[in-house]
């Protein structure tokens, strides 16, 4: 994100309003990476990045804040 432009290809927040799902990863990324883009808007209380059975990400992860807030923030 420091860099000016979404790093996710898609983005979308769940029904309580603290949970991103970000999809169209390439498969370079790193949970750190992630929490240092999405960790700017706020505290990131949980950060999911699913792997396949050889440990590469699939492409989609979750990041929970700890505030409503701090999300939305992510997502404008």
């Amino acid at each position: 994100m420091q860099s000016g432009h979404n790093p996710a290809g898609h983005t979308s927040a769940d029904a309580e309003g603290r949970k991103l799902y970000l999809g169209g990863l390439p498969d370079h990324v790193t949970k750190e990476g992630l929490r240092a883009d999405f960790g700017i808007f706020g505290e990131v209380e949980r950060l999911e990045l699913p792997t396949d059975h050889s440990g590469r990400p699939k492409g989609f992860a979750f990041v929970t804040y700890r505030r409503r807030a701090d999300c939305q923030a992510a997502v404008t």
